[in-house]
């Protein structure tokens, strides 16, 4: 729990580029961001821990971009929260 600001802090510029663009890639998903979305993605698989700050709306906004690609695939209930 006690390296959870640490990991959020961490993510600053992930946020910062995502707040000028809606995906790493630019205008459209690219690798970079299937490579980052795989890591959120294994924590909610594996963590009950919520890894993000429920204010976090660059974050939200980004992951559920993501998460609606593909038919919406990547919201499945058995994930857990990410956001707290």
């Amino acid at each position: 729990m006690s390296q959870v600001p640490v990991i959020r802090e961490a993510l600053a510029p992930l946020r910062a580029h995502l707040a000028r663009f809606p995906y790493l890639g630019g205008t459209a998903p690219n690798y970079a961001d299937y490579i980052a979305l795989s890591g959120f993605l294994w924590v909610a698989s594996v963590s009950t821990l919520p890894l993000l700050d429920k204010a976090d709306d660059v974050m939200r906004a980004w992951l559920d971009r993501n998460l609606d690609l593909h038919g919406g695939i990547g919201h499945d209930a058995r994930m857990k929260p990410l956001f707290d």
